[in-house]
């Protein structure tokens, strides 16, 4: 028989293989490798090319190395044949590769290839792929607004999509988009389609992922035994399937939940099996969810050593792989772990970086709902007047301002203290190490309201609060523009003095005690008078910010044994 007569009879064996990989069936791979000896025997590199691309798709979720191999090997033998539908499929694989490795940025740019090729053959099978793969990448990157537009797009082109396991996988994107936007009722549709799908066809790895995806929305819905017989069902199947990544993603899930419930022991026995499973999985978000959760079950544990150093491990694999909310809970755990074991002075630097990432999360919050709403606004335009534009730009106006504000507001809380509206400790901290880098012709002076205790049992707290507002106005008037004024902390009060030397500095230290010596403290409350203590440190010496606060704090103790009231 002719190589030529023998050409249908291969295209009928790697339709069959697709088909096989469509379905996830276990007869795929062997399949495969008798088509793809007969494609090469033929020399037929197109055909090849389909069956490497099935391949591919079917061992993403068991060994996404090999399918990297798959699709690399078949980019080559695409290369040459100028085939639109080829490059396209290639360039999807290439991309869903890029996605397992979780890099956006290849993600992005070669599912926008694939787009581009997809639309130039008509294929809408891959023109769906493609959408969905930009609008994951778009996802990853935080350019939510965009990420939804695509995900409408491949709604468009569902119907036309063959392959159930695609299908199923596309249903899934579209649901953990939703998920991100905050919007699970959403989210819960597309993910049962996507179920439905996966169990009509028996697809075996969809199944599996599906379950995952589902059982958390549902949880975050509050069906909690809806949610958790589904990540046990899923567990059972990843299990079943010999699918570790998944098999670890589960027992973390599951594991959080038993802690939620208070079945620590439980929870103990699924995170040490989900780490011994993860360690073996090249997944930093995986190790990362891991790790965290595991580190909060050894502190529900009492076992605190062991706690830190898993939180530990969490924080480095996301600070590594730059997982802003992964790195923001290990902060938060980190500090809760450390204040427990006395460690405050660590544990009160996890906690501000814990604040800093929160703040940073807060506002991409609120810049992701903006972006949604300006999405579903320009989707209105096609449809609506020149009134009704008119009506949207000022909706969009009011809600970019309002952002703005958010903004503004969040950026002003984290520098300054709420109760005397004077820079926090950390933004002193901030300024004084900038001066130190730059120019080492500045100076420290930390003061201290005498005896403030007494006033705050004599008189009340909301006095003594108003006392340290009134230091901080008085603080505020002896300064120069540039200067920086901070409450410390308690009745501790910072002024750094810009471009001074010490003469200066125990000059305008000395007029503030006079000033707060002889306010009228009647005023605040009859009967009521304050002093204050100082000490003063000039930057030449000694050889750090820590130093130079730490000789202040010496010289203002000095003051306060010599009497108070007074400027050392």
């Amino acid at each position: 028989m002719t190589a030529q007569n023998d050409l249908p009879a291969l295209e009928r064996a790697v339709r069959e293989v697709e088909w096989l990989c469509a379905l996830e069936d276990v007869r795929a791979l062997s399949a495969a490798q008798d088509t793809l000896h007969l494609a090469q025997t033929l020399h037929a590199p197109a055909h090849e090319v389909r069956v490497r691309l099935a391949v591919a798709w079917t061992l993403l979720d068991q060994d996404p190395h090999a399918a990297g191999e798959d699709v690399e090997r078949a980019a080559a033998l695409a290369a040459p044949l100028n085939d639109a539908a080829l490059t396209a499929h290639v360039e999807c694989m290439a991309a869903r590769v890029a996605l397992s490795q979780g890099d956006a940025p290849t993600v992005l740019g070669t599912a926008r290839r694939a787009l581009a090729a997809a639309e130039a053959a008509e294929h809408a099978e891959h023109c769906a792929h493609a959408h969905s793969l930009i609008g994951v990448a778009l996802l990853m990157m935080g350019d939510y607004a965009h990420a939804l537009l695509h995900h409408q797009e491949v709604l468009k082109h569902l119907g036309r999509v063959t392959s159930p396991s695609l299908r199923a996988c596309l249903l899934c994107d579209i649901g953990a988009n939703f998920n991100d936007f905050g919007t699970p009722e959403d989210a819960r549709a597309f993910l049962e389609q996507a179920l439905a799908v996966a169990d009509e066809h028996q697809l075996r790895f969809s199944r599996v992922m599906t379950r995952e995806n589902l059982g958390r929305t549902l949880m975050q819905l509050g069906q909690c035994d809806n949610g958790a017989r589904l990540l046990h069902e899923g567990l059972d199947a990843a299990l079943h399937e010999g699918i570790p990544r998944w098999e670890a993603y589960f027992r973390s899930t599951i594991g959080e939940v038993d802690l939620e419930r208070g079945r620590v022991d439980a929870a103990y026995a699924q995170l040490t099996r989900a780490a011994h499973v993860a360690d073996d999985v090249s997944d930093a978000y995986l190790t990362t969810t891991v790790y965290s959760v595991l580190g909060r079950v050894l502190r529900a544990l009492g076992r605190l050593d062991e706690a830190r150093t898993h939180l530990e491990r969490a924080l480095a694999d996301a600070t590594q792989a730059e997982l802003l909310g992964p790195a923001k809970n290990a902060h938060r755990a980190l500090s809760d772990v450390l204040a427990e074991q006395g460690a405050y002075r660590e544990a009160l630097t996890h906690f501000q970086q814990y604040h800093d990432l929160a703040m940073k999360v807060q506002v991409e919050e609120v810049r992701r709902h903006t972006q949604l709403l300006q999405v579903q606004r320009e989707l209105e335009l096609e449809r609506s007047s020149v009134q009704a534009q008119r009506r949207l730009n000022e909706e969009l106006q009011r809600a970019n301002a309002q952002v703005q504000e958010h903004a503004t507001e969040l950026a002003r809380l984290a520098r300054e203290d709420a109760l005397t509206g004077v820079a926090n400790r950390r933004h002193f901290m901030d300024h004084l190490t900038l001066q130190a880098r730059h120019a080492p012709t500045f100076a420290a002076i930390v003061l201290d309201a005498d005896h403030f205790k007494s006033i705050n049992d004599q008189f009340g707290h909301p006095t003594g609060d108003e006392v340290l507002r009134v230091i901080g106005r008085v603080l505020q008037q002896h300064v120069r523009a540039g200067d920086v004024v901070a409450r410390l902390g308690g009745e501790e009060f910072g002024v750094l003095l810009l471009d001074a030397d010490r003469a200066r500095a125990l000059d305008v230290a000395e007029r503030i005690r006079a000033a707060l010596a002889t306010h009228p403290w009647a005023d605040v409350a009859p009967g009521a008078h304050v002093t204050v203590s100082a000490g003063v440190a000039h930057a030449t010496e000694v050889d750090s910010p820590d130093a130079l606060i730490a000789l202040a704090d010496r010289r203002l103790y000095q003051a306060k044994q010599g009497g108070r009231d007074r400027v050392v």
